[in-house]
């Protein structure tokens, strides 16, 4: 508990600190998770659709990108065929569960509301038995088309048995999952990192591990990286002060000098040893209200690359270099940053294997709004049986 305060009186004192451009390693990663037809609902787009479009956008740039495919679009050669045409480009796999998959996989399909609950689309939807065979179908399947095994997946939520056996079985270096959200698509994944990489825990995905045998040697990072000043809520609304243009366009009507302005808060930090953003877009979106802002997103990343030497690769090679740069565990991060919307706000996070903080200056003045502990060996929702829901916002350990 001492450690804690004095922490935290050292995190008050870091708001005084003037804050100037970031010499570190910044790197941007463009995903582009792919769906294929199950449960496709756009009647004019088709699940290539915007893949083509995206890869247009890229070559004008000359940039490499990491595609997350879901398992009914492996089948789908308007798109594999695309890719395969693009050597520099990572192909992975986005495990979110849909019936053609567990057909495949000769496992049941756990129908829901919605396709995408998490009792349905999460691996945790299901038992560790029925994990191992869906896993070791997408990745037979994965390996039939593109002749080698993926070392990137995706989902927005992957426990840590999943991460486990496709780390030790087929060699993954980097899992993608969603960053915090609290209400949004009605599961609760929050607590990790906030809106930086880490290495799990082998017991609870969202903790960072504290020890090397504890420690998952894959390279987690964020989907839909949040606002630090704006995002942290219970609501959709909150949570879509994002980098993701489908949620600052529809829901906030905000532009392309926000999502600027947001690279910018997280690049423009003097503590940090390095940066790391995923930038990207489903292809079950319209392309035709997308693609300008995609293109603008892109365009803004290149003018950046130039000028503040980001360096945009794949999630393949961020992996590597992560694991390079960091052998053991995950170093700390502090995020220090003004409102990105311009208003009076502060906020401060700070992130180490064993706590996560973030203070606040607001309309309530000084405020601590999340403190939290890891606690090593504290095992996640859903870890040993199947899950109908995960909601780790309110089982999370807070001080």
């Amino acid at each position: 508990m001492k450690k804690l305060i004095s922490l935290v009186l050292f995190l008050s004192s870091l708001i005084l600190v003037p804050q100037v451009l970031a010499q570190n390693n910044s790197y941007i990663s463009i995903v582009n998770p792919v769906r294929g037809n199950d449960f496709w609902d756009l009647k004019d787009q088709k699940p290539e659709t915007a893949v083509l479009g995206q890869i247009a956008i890229l070559e004008k740039f000359n940039l490499p990108a990491t595609w997350l495919i879901r398992f009914d679009a492996l089948d789908n050669q308007n798109i594999t065929l695309k890719l395969k045409e693009r050597p520099l480009d990572e192909k992975g796999l986005f495990l979110e569960i849909t019936p053609t998959w567990t057909t495949q996989a000769k496992v049941g399909y756990k129908t829901s509301n919605t396709w995408h609950a998490a009792g349905s689309a999460f691996l945790t939807g299901y038992e560790r038995e029925e994990r191992i065979k869906l896993i070791d179908t997408a990745f037979k399947s994965f390996k039939d088309n593109f002749g080698i095994y993926p070392v990137s997946v995706g989902a927005w939520w992957i426990d840590s048995f999943s991460l486990d056996y496709m780390e030790k079985k087929y060699g993954i270096t980097g899992a993608l999952i969603v960053a915090d959200q609290y209400s949004t698509d009605n599961y609760q994944i929050w607590g990790q990192y906030f809106g930086t990489p880490y290495y799990p825990s082998k017991n609870n995905a969202l903790h960072p591990a504290q020890t090397l045998e504890n420690k998952l040697d894959i390279v987690i990072t964020q989907w839909a990286l949040r606002d630090p000043v704006n995002s942290y809520g219970n609501g959709v609304i909150e949570s879509t002060f994002s980098v993701q243009a489908n949620d600052y366009t529809d829901y906030h009507n905000l532009g392309i000098s926000y999502f600027s302005t947001l690279i910018d808060a997280y690049t423009n930090q003097q503590f940090n040893k390095f940066t790391h953003i995923v930038v990207g877009l489903e292809n079950s979106y319209n392309w035709s209200k997308y693609s300008g802002e995609y293109q603008r997103q892109i365009e803004t990343l290149v003018k950046k690359a130039g000028v503040e030497k980001l360096a945009i690769v794949t999630l393949k090679d961020f992996a590597g270099w992560y694991k390079f740069s960091f052998p053991r565990l995950s170093p700390e991060q502090l995020i220090i940053t003004d409102d990105p919307l311009g208003s009076f706000k502060k906020t401060i996070w700070y992130m180490n294997p064993y706590y996560r903080v973030g203070w606040f200056y607001n309309q309530d003045g000084s405020v601590f709004r999340d403190i939290r502990q890891y606690i090593d060996g504290e095992e996640e929702l859903c870890l040993k049986v199947r899950c109908d829901s995960v909601n780790f916002a309110t089982s999370a350990t807070r001080v």
